[in-house]
């Protein structure tokens, strides 16, 4: 019966460990990773928001781009990164997080990812004026082939001639075109906000995350009861391990001690599995938003598996410490018994 009882005790042993590996990783995951504090550190730290400026900066320009703004274009982008700096971005993005925090936990839609950018208007409104009249120091001085040509064409108020008329006639037309670039119209294509997520990716992405919050919302709820599970699964190793009253201690550190060696292995598995991650995410993610996603999840799996080595070390250490009990027990026991019945 004994020997039953121990086939038993290993069986459940063996059938089970994959299982609470798998708890005992995601729950981890789930407590350390969702959460609006870690998120935002995460994103600072990883140089997220010295990124962001620049690509924001493409998405702004492009519809200065298409209007009648006289500048090139990257003049237009270069404009927009000295004017939102990271420490912006970062005020912009946090309540973003949270939102999102906020969404998975529950059943609202999912917030606009939308940075706001109307703050960014006036700024650009002010930096404009000094931009174009360096732009117009910077044009060549007429030949008097072009003065002829500029005489006998209508100016075109939204934007800078070829050239500059020497004197004071470049003057007065500086001062009239400079009265006609009006820096709210030439601005007005530029929108209040910008989607994080271009167009044509944006349902690919969308669904995804969808599909995410699904999973997450799911496994949460079986994962309540993870550690009511785990004590259940070590009361009956240690009751079908029952042999000698220190026998239930060599079996339930051992249990332990397995649980905890695939999280204090975690780096490499949780490096592969953010991989995975970003592998899926690629296909509905443009190429410069992935480039600032992997660097993200590259520190995110780093700060996963130290949180996964620090559950693995509270598993071990009361494992360790049953094992060595039930070895300690078990030489006394053995030293107490008469020679012929060690045997």
């Amino acid at each position: 019966m004994q020997a039953l009882r121990r086939i038993l005790a290993l069986l459940l042993l063996v059938l089970f460990l994959p299982g609470f590996w798998a708890l005992l990783s995601m729950n981890t995951v789930r407590t350390t990773v969702v959460r609006t504090e870690f998120l935002q550190s995460v994103l600072a730290d990883s140089g997220v928001y010295q990124q962001v400026p620049a690509l924001v900066a493409a998405q702004v320009a492009a519809p200065l781009r298409q209007s009648d703004l006289p500048l090139t274009p990257g003049q237009a982008e270069a404009m927009v990164v000295r004017l939102l700096t990271p420490e912006q971005i970062r005020l912009l993005a946090d309540p973003l997080v949270a939102g999102v925090v906020d969404w998975l936990h529950s059943d609202r839609e999912l917030p606009q990812l939308e940075l706001d950018l109307s703050g960014l208007k006036p700024a650009l409104a002010r930096e404009l004026p000094p931009l174009l009249r360096a732009r117009w120091d910077a044009l060549p001085e007429c030949t008097p082939q072009q003065l002829r040509a500029l005489a006998g064409t209508a100016a075109n108020s939204r934007s800078l001639p070829a050239c500059r008329p020497p004197g004071p006639a470049g003057e007065q037309l500086w001062a009239r075109l400079s009265q006609e670039l009006d820096p709210q119209q030439l601005l007005a294509p530029l929108p209040d906000r910008i989607n994080l997520l271009q167009p044509e990716a944006a349902p690919q992405a969308m669904a995804h995350l969808q599909h995410l919050r699904n999973r997450y919302q799911t496994i949460s709820r079986y994962l309540q009861w993870q550690w009511v599970a785990l004590l259940v699964w070590l009361g009956l190793l240690g009751l079908l391990g029952w042999g000698r009253p220190y026998s239930p201690l060599g079996w339930i550190g051992t249990a332990l001690l397995l649980c905890a060696l695939p999280l204090l292995l975690a780096q490499p598995l949780t490096g592969w599995g953010l991989d995975q991650a970003g592998a899926r995410l690629a296909a509905g993610v443009p190429g410069p938003q992935l480039a600032v996603i992997k660097p993200l999840l590259g520190l995110t799996a780093g700060r996963i598996a130290a949180a996964l080595r620090l559950q693995g070390l509270w598993l071990a250490l009361p494992g360790a410490a049953a094992v060595a009990a039930a070895l300690v027990l078990h030489l006394r026991a053995q030293a107490g018994r008469p020679p012929a019945a060690r045997g």
